[in-house]
């Protein structure tokens, strides 16, 4: 399922089936949250695609902001579609489903990033059997497959991306972290297979230059987020609770803060503020944090407010202009008992959190009109909605 909001935003969640019983259709909604409108925070739309049962995941909208790009993150194990395509340009307040793409190599969608051209890189987290090694997709303007890369198998031991991200484009560099072989989470196997390598990529030849390895106490990597201050710099989360600066020029990965949670990731926001400010969500400790990184060496956090304890915020969202904030609690949850580790069996409180993020970047609050969004009871000709990726997009006027 997914979250589609007129004036202001584009977003996607998640819905699964339960014991099969529950064959509606996997879908992309829509939600107001244009600023004093009277149908702030409700679902104006719904956008089904083809198929049912799987989990959809990140999203992402094209450099024009006329197709939104949704992954489903088990079509592995149901023989489904990796990626899916909805127009939100035609008519933004009623997306519309386009096409799905299918590669050979790679499978369990993860992020997107939007590319000049209007198609995307896509970071395909592992192999068509839930394994390794996974594949960077590239997808055309026209919304078909270009490429899985790397072409070669030079340096891919281990290579299951799940954060992307890229420099300014004259720095030539993008990277991809590695987090976990994803079938290792679901039974028969016992032993969860995080991953703590680091890769730096040439943009342009689409050529891994260097693999980094973080070190075993990093427990899988998650989010990238490049930093706009022309160094060729971007902030990485952990799966212990920390957060580092890899440097694509020096070719280094450097620990400049600890969020003292122990075990668990975080999710952080695209930095705003001219790159010193960046929203941080604490999964295991139920938190959002702000945090000050205009000094690299002297990380400050401004403010930290906690959620309800097991709400499971995830996936952390800012829209244009800085001053609206989504969080959506749903990580991943695998159902049936067919998985068996933290976090992946983890029942969340399956809801959009929305925040109202100050002017000058010094703090956030809960929004006065509509703080909580619950998904859970939201569709019931639907089933139990999971949201997770979220993506904000400005229209002219809500029909």
């Amino acid at each position: 399922m997914g979250i589609h909001c007129v004036e202001n935003a584009v977003g996607a969640s998640a819905k699964k089936r339960f014991a099969g019983s529950n064959n509606e259709k996997d879908f992309v909604a829509t939600i107001d949250v244009t600023t004093g409108s009277p149908c702030f925070g409700q679902v104006i739309s719904e956008a089904d695609v083809p198929t049912s049962g799987n989990e959809p995941h990140h999203v992402g909208l094209n450099i024009n902001g006329t197709v939104l790009g949704v992954g489903g993150f088990n079509s592995w194990r149901y023989k489904q579609p990796l990626m899916y395509f909805f127009d939100v340009g035609s008519n933004p307040a009623k997306p519309a489903y386009i096409s799905s793409i299918t590669p050979k190599l790679g499978a369990i969608t993860d992020d997107f990033f939007r590319l000049p051209n209007g198609g995307f890189l896509v970071s395909l987290m592992g192999s068509t059997d839930g394994g390794s090694p996974g594949r960077v997709a590239e997808v055309g303007p026209d919304l078909s497959l270009v490429a899985e890369h790397p072409r070669s198998n030079q340096n891919i031991d281990n290579f299951n991306p799940h954060g992307l991200a890229l420099a300014a484009p004259a720095i030539n560099r993008f990277i991809t972290l590695d987090y976990v072989e994803y079938r290792t989470t679901f039974k028969p196997f016992t032993e969860v297979k995080y991953r703590t390598t680091a890769r730096i990529w040439d943009t342009q030849k689409r050529e891994v230059l260097k693999v980094i390895d973080v070190g075993p106490q990093a427990k899988g990597l998650m989010t990238a987020r490049y930093i706009p201050n022309g160094k060729g710099q971007f902030l990485i989360t952990a799966g212990h609770g920390v957060l580092y600066v890899l440097d694509v020029v020096a070719e280094t990965v450097t620990p400049i803060f600890d969020f003292n949670v122990g075990e668990g990731h975080c999710v952080l926001s695209a930095p705003f503020k001219n790159g010193s400010r960046v929203l941080v969500s604490l999964y295991e400790t139920d938190q959002v944090q702000l945090l000050d990184i205009s000094d690299l060496n002297a990380v400050k956090v401004l403010q930290s407010d906690s959620l309800p304890k097991s709400a499971g915020p995830h996936a952390t969202v800012l829209a244009p202009g800085d001053k609206l904030l989504a969080i959506s609690t749903y990580y991943v949850q695998h159902d049936h008992g067919q998985g068996y580790a933290e976090p992946f069996t983890r029942v969340n409180e399956r809801s959009v959190r929305l925040f109202t993020v100050a002017d000058d970047g010094s703090g956030f609050k809960p929004h006065p009109d509509v703080p909580f969004i619950d998904f859970k009871g939201l569709f019931p000709h639907k089933g139990i909605a999971r949201p997770h990726g979220m993506a904000f997009k400005s229209v002219n006027a809500a029909k």
